[in-house]
């Protein structure tokens, strides 16, 4: 539902009917988990994080989509049609796949989908470690721990960025309290290959960054938190998730992540880190934090001359 069907209200009232709908929707789900339904709906609406199940949590970020009207960036798997927006049908579908799970998908061709291992050994495993960092009073904090960090191999590089279907998902793991990650993945599924690693930051953000699955990364560069920029270690993909990476991996988006030599893409993030080194996140929302850094980053002559 969007929120032109409320014009005409004060802004209090308006106020108080978004949270009165959203409340209802979200009683409306728990309800119905709690009682099975059996209607039906497309594989896998609702489904964020791609992790095979829809959650109350998913369905409340899909609901503050629709009624913000806002980009379907934080959980585009909400968007069943394609149609860059989120539908009470869309909703209804999502809350179906939380009551009777998702639906068992067809099995891909081995040349479209790497099946993950599920404990990978330390001989044919690549481990993605690094931290994830949000703004805070005071600069950049570690995120929330327990927020799940998850790992996908680019299919199609131009579709990447925003579409669930254009990659296959690796691995995922958690943040501890300091905001770091470790993540064993596949090397084979892995080597070589453009990686993206997503992190939603709150209900309405992912920070993203994007590397390539070889040891030692493929050149782009990890924050200390001290603000200097250290080469990545070569047993490992380190990597860090932040407004800066949020912003170069947008830029590459608006841009094409296809048109891009490897060398490229690693080339235009380092930019946008750079751009944003003496930033002031203080008090910023995570996506405050996220559209500043694109702002400049997007200004910047060393960013725009690694975009040309």
């Amino acid at each position: 539902m969007s929120p032109t069907v409320f014009r005409g209200l004060p802004c209090r009232d308006y106020a108080k009917v978004k949270r009165t709908f959203v409340s209802t929707l979200v009683l409306f789900a728990a309800l119905l988990l709690s009682s099975r339904g059996v209607w039906a709906a497309p594989p896998c609406v609702g489904d964020c994080n791609g992790n095979g199940e829809v959650t109350i949590d998913e369905i409340t970020l899909g609901i503050n989509i629709a009624l913000a009207s806002s980009s379907i960036d934080p959980c585009v798997a909400m968007d069943s049609n394609g149609d860059g927006a989120v539908t009470i049908d869309e909703i209804i579908a999502a809350i179906f796949n939380a009551l009777n799970g998702c639906p068992s998908l067809p099995t891909a061709s081995p040349t479209s989908t790497v099946p993950p291992s599920p404990t990978p050994t330390a001989f044919d495993a690549l481990r993605v470690s690094g931290g994830c960092r949000k703004p805070g009073p005071h600069g950049l904090v570690p995120c929330d721990a327990g927020i799940d960090v998850t790992v996908w191999r680019c299919e199609d590089r131009s579709k990447c960025p925003g579409r669930v279907e254009a990659r296959t998902r690796l691995g995922d793991g958690p943040t501890d309290m300091r905001g770091t990650f470790s993540i064993a993945v596949p090397r084979a599924a892995a080597q070589g290959a453009l990686l993206l690693m997503d992190a939603p930051v709150d209900n309405a953000v992912l920070y993203r960054v994007m590397d390539f699955g070889t040891v030692g990364g493929g050149g782009s560069r990890r924050a200390l938190d001290g603000g200097g920029i250290q080469p990545q270690a070569e047993a490992v993909l380190d990597v860090t998730l932040d407004p800066s990476s949020e912003a170069g991996v947008r830029l590459l988006d608006e841009n094409d992540v296809a048109s891009f030599a490897d060398t490229g893409i690693s080339r235009v993030q380092n930019a946008a880190r750079d751009a944003n080194l003496a930033t002031v996140f203080d008090g910023l929302s995570p996506a405050q934090g996220a559209d500043l850094a694109t702002m400049i980053a997007r200004n910047d002559p060393q960013v725009q001359q690694a975009i040309q």
